[in-house]
């Protein structure tokens, strides 16, 4: 699959989804990764800070929804649900 540098831009906001935080640094990260299938879509796609975006790929998605409630309500409102142990979009 071949990815949207414009869907990059559209889906970026100016605050971190998980601390709320207007941080300079400001990345777009993908739920399922784009290495594992994940599309540039909005529902796959997050702003997070840098701190918050580090801290997602080492602990991952599971352990960020039980964390912060903040990402797991977006993970909920955009469609994804918790079966099995994991996170699907529906």
């Amino acid at each position: 699959m071949k990815r949207n540098p414009d869907l990059y831009n559209i889906h970026k906001k100016d605050r971190c989804a998980v601390c709320d935080g207007d941080w300079p640094m400001l990345d777009v990260d993908h739920v399922k990764t784009f290495a594992s299938g994940g599309t540039d879509e909005a529902y796959n796609c997050m702003t997070l800070c840098r701190f918050c975006h580090i801290q997602k790929g080492t602990i991952g998605t599971v352990s960020m929804s039980k964390k912060y409630p903040r990402y797991h309500n977006w993970l909920i409102e955009n469609g994804w649900e918790f079966v099995m142990g994991k996170w699907l979009h529906n």
